[in-house]
């Protein structure tokens, strides 16, 4: 959970440009960082 909360927070950090760089807008983004008790999905992976 540390992580997943760590992951959501520098979500919200991130400018217009650096969300349009991972392909999202800041509504993308808040809605992404907003907890979701259902999934414990990471939110940033290390897949290709």
């Amino acid at each position: 959970y540390i992580q997943l909360s760590q992951q959501r927070r520098a979500l919200l950090e991130m400018d217009a440009h650096q969300l349009n760089d991972i392909g999202i807008n800041r509504v993308e983004a808040v809605q992404l960082a907003r907890p979701s008790w259902f999934s414990k999905k990471p939110l940033i992976t290390n897949k290709k």
